[in-house]
């Protein structure tokens, strides 16, 4: 367990809607928000390994992002010729 959680991987929890919890990514109503704790009070980690966890936190979400507006944006164009070749 972190901080009393369930891990779900490896230094990773999952935890109720933001919101419903008070923490920060649940003042806005955004498509995407998130909140990334790293806790540099182990004596495994350094300010430089909680640095790096944090760029893997935003790499991360802006790849899923990315993909997903990729998804989107073929899915669109598909349609979009389809609706083209009928006319």
């Amino acid at each position: 367990k972190i901080i009393g959680e369930k891990v779900v991987q490896e230094g990773v929890i999952a935890i109720p809607s933001p919101k419903s919890i008070g923490l920060c990514a649940g003042v806005t109503n955004a498509e995407f928000a998130t909140t990334t704790e790293v806790y540099p009070d182990s004596p495994k980690a350094t300010g430089e390994i909680c640095n790096q966890a944090q760029i893997a936190c935003i790499e991360g979400a802006l790849e899923f992002i990315l993909d997903r507006q990729k998804k989107k944006t073929e899915s669109f164009l598909s349609q979009s010729a389809g609706i083209l070749q009928k006319h």
